[in-house]
């Protein structure tokens, strides 16, 4: 229940979402009017994922033809060890498809570790022409007309901007590095 209430307060940033579980608040959302969509990203991410993830990602915002690829993308260094931190959406119907997460895993292979997963968030906005909804019994995959369309695309579209983020690395990454090297476990002479 906690991710299927992710997912929607992740794809529909105006509106509050509460869930609650034997009296304990599990997400508790505001429904802040931000007048860029991105900004309201990025604050709903903060709310349900945590500051780390936006801190740790970059803005994507790319037309290509008929398709628009928006969200945020997970720099490099800020990956997870399965594919749940990875977030899709097409035409606003949250999608969970192993095709395409194989898409993401191809394009970061030049940049994480082969067992490594990227975090991101991806919203695919398509004319309906070009996306089939009824593969699956619960429409949570997705078939695209022009497999071979997205898949490039995405994939030059996702190094490109990772190659914008340079040489930065993940904030998680580097405050463990640093407790790790403070205090008693320096090694001294």
């Amino acid at each position: 229940i906690k991710r299927i209430i992710q997912k929607l307060a992740i794809s529909n940033h105006a509106i509050e979402f509460n869930l609650s579980i034997n009296n304990k608040t599990i997400i508790k959302t505001n429904s802040l009017r931000i007048s860029s969509v991105h900004e309201s990203l990025k604050n709903r991410v903060s709310e349900i994922l945590g500051k780390d993830f936006v801190e740790n990602s970059i803005p994507l915002n790319q037309k290509i033809e008929n398709f628009r690829f928006s969200g945020i993308l997970g720099i490099p260094t800020f990956n997870h060890s399965n594919s749940n931190n990875q977030y899709l959406f097409v035409n606003g119907r949250i999608v969970s498809d192993k095709s395409i997460n194989m898409i993401f895993k191809l394009a970061y292979r030049d940049f994480i570790p082969f067992d490594r997963y990227p975090q991101l968030i991806l919203f695919i906005e398509c004319p309906f022409s070009e996306v089939d909804v009824n593969v699956h019994p619960a429409k949570s995959e997705v078939r695209f007309q022009d497999t071979k369309f997205l898949r490039s695309n995405i994939i030059n579209l996702f190094k490109e901007t990772i190659a914008e983020v340079g040489h930065r690395s993940s904030t998680v990454n580097t405050s463990k590095a640093i407790n790790k090297f403070s205090g008693d476990n320096v090694y001294q002479n």
